[in-house]
């Protein structure tokens, strides 16, 4: 099993770990205290793990650790702790997660990542366990188009674009954010390329992704992973429809009243967009039907 590293970075007076005996409420004495991980909101992958804290001077100190936490010896004052389990495609900056971008500055693949933050008071009659509340960073968009028309006989390929997406943002600002607000400002925001597949309706690990599927012009999806939406712009959906004439019929959409709640709507469920769209013989294409949400409610439907 690949070892995940969690890394938590305590932003704050770390002062001396040295052992010491805590009497007379010495402040320079370290508190012997259990870290606990909250998981909640989100879902741990492994079960043997190891823990960096980095200090404020910069000082790196690891310990063994688990899924369910760790002991930790702190001395007393406040603490800023954040927490992660890395990956390549996404870097955290302190309290900053930013994604990783394709040579076109679109975004990357992006696997499931989580983390999470919280800040501490260590006094000497505090509880000697601190919860640490790890939150899901990342979430599924889908989206399915369905064609109906003579036009389907000349279509050869589908590809998208979807943007105003968050491309860096701050951990707290997850699904569900944990002030319960659907929208946040991102820091920075951009877009990313969506290739969609054909696939047979009743069956979605048909993709045609080789030579013994007949791919089918009718059903078509794409999946992406993303850090979020930028609360401070709208969301668009640009479709590329390519025909065997060498035509690319290109359909724009305002999907952000539809994605209004990604961060808050049934998180752990991937969220849908499916689309039904009639394409003509003149290769146009014009909206049969729309519906939009969680996986959970599109199945219901």
């Amino acid at each position: 099993m690949i070892k995940i590293l969690y890394k938590i970075a305590l932003v704050a007076i770390l002062l001396s770990l040295s052992a010491c005996i805590r009497e007379g409420f010495d402040k320079s004495c370290p508190a012997s205290l259990y870290l606990k991980y909250d998981w909640s909101q989100s879902r741990p992958l492994t079960d043997k793990d190891s823990l960096s804290m980095i200090g404020e001077n910069g000082e790196v100190i690891n310990v063994a650790t688990d899924i369910f936490g760790t002991p930790l010896d702190l001395p007393d004052g406040h603490y800023y702790v954040t927490a992660y389990e890395p990956v390549d495609e996404i870097t955290v900056d302190g309290i900053t997660i930013s994604a990783d971008l394709l040579p076109d500055g679109t975004l990357a693949d992006l696997p499931l990542f989580n983390a999470g933050m919280n800040s501490f008071q260590i006094s000497s009659n505090m509880p000697d366990t601190l919860l640490l509340p790890m939150w899901k960073q990342t979430r599924e968009l889908i989206v399915k188009i369905h064609f109906i028309g003579a036009g389907i006989a000349n279509l050869e390929k589908v590809k998208g674009l979807v943007d105003g997406i968050t491309l860096s943002r701050h951990i707290d600002e997850g699904f569900q954010p944990l002030d319960g607000k659907p929208h946040h400002s991102a820091i920075t925001s951009g877009a990313a390329n969506l290739e969609f597949l054909p696939f047979e309706e009743n069956t979605l690990s048909l993709f045609a992704a080789s030579t013994s599927v007949t791919p089918n012009m009718e059903n078509f999806m794409t999946d992406k992973r993303l850090l979020g939406i930028d609360g401070a712009v709208e969301q668009k959906l640009t479709l590329y429809l390519t025909f065997d004439t060498g035509k690319v019929l290109t359909q724009k959409f305002d999907i952000s009243r539809d994605i209004y709640n990604f961060h808050i709507d049934q998180v752990d469920e991937p969220f849908v967009i499916e689309i039904t769209l009639r394409l003509g013989a003149d290769m146009t294409a014009d909206i049969v039907d729309w519906q939009s949400g969680p996986s959970f409610d599109m199945d219901a439907n």
